[in-house]
C-alpha cells in the first residue's frame, strides 16, 4: 500500500498534506455523528433530572404540609359553602342547555347570563338564558325538541341562513331558553 501511495504522491509535502486532511475529515465526522449528539443527549438528560428532582422537592413539601393544607381547605369551604349546583334553578338550567348542545352536536357560538325575574302574583320565578348557535336543519329541530323534552320553553326564537347550500344549509340560531320554577323547587323541593 505504501509503494501505491508512493506513485500517487510525488512528494512529501503532498502525502502529509493528503493525510491531514483525511484527519481532519475523520475527526469532522467523528465529532459531528459521535461526540457532539452524545454530549447533547447527556446534557438534555441532565436537565430532565434536575426538573424531576426540583418536582419531586415540590411534593416532598406539600406532603410534609397536607394536614395543614387540608385543613385550610375544609376552613375555606365551611365559609364558602354553596348549595349542590344540582338544585339551583339557576344552574339546572345552565346543564340541561351544556347536556343539550353536546346531545344534538350544535356548537354555541355565544352565551349569554341567566336573567331571573318574578311571574307577578305567583309563587314561580323565570329563569332564562340567550344562546347563539350554528347548526343544519336537522339538529337544530333536534335541539328544539329536546328542550320540549326537558320542559324549557322558547320566549325569542329568531334563525337566519349563515351559509347557502342546496342540500344542507347552516343555520344561525338566537334562541331564549327559559324555565319556570316554583319557589319550593328553587329552595331544594323535588323538581
Amino acid at each position: 500500500m505504501i509503494s501505491s501511495l508512493d506513485k500517487l504522491f510525488k512528494t512529501r509535502r503532498e502525502k502529509t498534506i493528503f493525510f491531514a486532511t483525511c484527519a481532519v475529515i475523520a475527526g469532522a465526522l467523528l465529532f459531528n455523528w459521535i461526540i457532539y449528539p452524545l454530549v447533547d443527549e447527556w446534557s438534555r438528560t441532565s436537565t430532565r433530572l434536575a426538573n424531576k428532582q426540583a418536582e419531586l422537592k415540590k411534593v416532598n413539601q406539600l406532603l410534609k404540609n397536607e394536614s395543614k393544607i387540608l385543613a385550610d381547605y375544609e376552613q375555606y369551604q365551611k365559609i364558602i359553602r354553596l348549595k349542590d349546583p344540582q338544585k339551583r334553578a339557576e344552574d339546572t338550567l345552565l346543564l340541561q342547555t351544556d347536556e343539550l348542545q353536546r346531545e344534538t352536536g350544535v356548537r354555541f357560538n355565544r352565551m349569554d347570563p341567566v336573567r331571573k325575574r318574578k311571574v307577578s302574583r305567583s309563587d314561580y320565578q323565570v329563569y332564562t338564558i340567550q344562546v347563539v348557535f350554528e347548526g343544519n336543519l336537522a339538529t337544530v329541530g333536534r335541539f328544539l325538541q329536546g328542550m320540549v323534552e326537558r320542559g324549557l320553553y322558547i320566549e325569542y326564537l329568531q334563525i337566519t341562513p349563515k351559509a347557502k347550500s342546496a342540500q344542507n344549509p347552516i343555520l344561525q340560531t338566537t334562541l331564549r331558553i327559559g324555565k319556570v320554577i316554583s319557589k319550593e323547587e328553587e329552595a331544594g323541593g323535588p323538581q
